[in-house]
């Protein structure tokens, strides 16, 4: 009868690889969240309102009144790797144009999806807000759920509120609640909801500093059923 030994050396082989692929991976995500994200302005294509096919382009422009783009706004949303903002300045026979391409901006997993045609408003503090324009986009490795990185290049640039122009085609707010990315909690929730969910923290606090007030017996340091005489019937 033959006996079939388990190969050590090959298991602990196979064991070594998978940690120092699992140690490469944590190094991968490392080079993104050692450096301070930027909290930017997502704007979201939403499929569902959009009335028209996003990869044909057979529409004059797709932000004004007239567009038939609609977006979702994510406020908040962390992102990683975005460069000094350097325009540069191109002079032509019609005069001069000023262009800025951001490349390889990160976004967390488990969070949006970058497409083209999505735009990206980044505030710089004490100057302008530039908007961009999403063109094209990647994952960071082969897996599905790891970084999102995309390109974008610049549309608009100023002094005043750039999200105006967006507002006729925002149809949903979403406020990001950094805490739970990469977790298995939600990272967005509507801000029609927010004040709601402050609303019922406060009355979960007040409904425990309720029980604890009635219930807790400094003498033994426990939660007690004072006065209940029921208990002894």
């Amino acid at each position: 009868m033959a006996v079939n030994f388990i190969d050590v050396e090959k298991n602990e082989y196979l064991t070594d690889n998978i940690e120092r692929y699992t140690s490469n991976k944590v190094n991968q995500y490392a080079k993104f969240l050692d450096k301070n994200p930027i909290f930017i302005t997502y704007l979201a294509i939403n499929d569902i309102l959009t009335r028209y096919d996003v990869g044909t382009g057979g529409i004059e422009s797709d932000v004004g009144p007239n567009s038939p783009v609609r977006f979702n706004q994510i406020n908040g949303l962390p992102a990683f790797n975005v460069p000094e903002l350097k325009p540069e300045i191109i002079f032509d026979e019609r005069g001069y144009d000023v262009e800025l391409d951001i490349n390889d901006i990160a976004v967390p997993p488990n969070t949006v999806k970058p497409r083209v045609g999505d735009y990206v408003i980044i505030t710089i503090p004490n100057s302008v807000q530039c908007v961009f324009r999403v063109n094209e986009f990647r994952y960071n490795t082969i897996q599905s759920n790891d970084f999102y990185l995309f390109n974008a290049d610049l549309k608009y640039a100023g002094t005043d509120d750039q999200l105006k122009r967006f507002k006729p085609q925002i149809v949903e707010v979403y406020e990001t609640i950094f805490d739970n990315i990469g977790t298995q909690e939600k990272c967005f929730i509507r801000s029609s909801d927010l004040d709601k969910v402050k609303s019922l923290t406060v009355l979960i606090r007040e409904l425990l500093e309720l029980y604890k007030v009635n219930f807790f017996d400094q003498l033994t340091g426990t939660f007690v059923s004072k006065d209940n005489t029921n208990l002894f019937r």
